[in-house]
């Protein structure tokens, strides 16, 4: 059932379809490159510096461990990834607390020194007026006026 003729016409359509879409990029490219005025060179250069990538791909590359026997041995799935790293970041309780008994803690440390008005004025009037405002959403230049 393969070796009819329509399985053949599709295959070359596709090649055809392929090479078309290809050449369509390059010519595409070399138009975007010739009219390229200087904002775009930033542009080109990320388009140039980042390798294309597919966003959905596994971000984590094959991890290498060693189990209880001192084998190494690779894992590939997500799961096995997960499973890996959960086990280096957050090991395990301790059974015993490792803090003696009657350890004794250091005296606590003072309260800070109150911040005066003088200080916040000084701090004010350094801000950069027109940069992003903060958590609180008040630009630099209201606080500065």
């Amino acid at each position: 059932m393969d070796d009819h003729p329509s399985h053949q016409d599709l295959h070359q359509a596709c090649q055809k379809y392929a090479a078309d879409i290809a050449k369509a990029k390059i010519e595409h490219w070399s138009d975007f490159l010739e009219n390229a005025d200087a904002t775009d060179i930033w542009s080109v250069n990320k388009y140039l510096t980042n390798p294309p990538g597919n966003g959905g791909q596994t971000r984590i590359p094959t991890l290498k461990v060693k189990g209880n026997d001192s084998i190494p041995r690779e894992v590939n799935t997500n799961e096995g990834k997960a499973n890996i790293l959960s086990e280096a970041f957050f090991p395990p309780k301790p059974a015993a607390s490792m803090v003696p008994q009657a350890h004794k803690y250091p005296d606590s440390l003072p309260p800070p020194v109150p911040v005066t008005q003088e200080q916040i004025h000084v701090h004010i009037t350094k801000l950069s007026p027109y940069k992003a405002p903060g958590p609180d959403s008040i630009p630099n230049i209201v606080l500065q006026k």
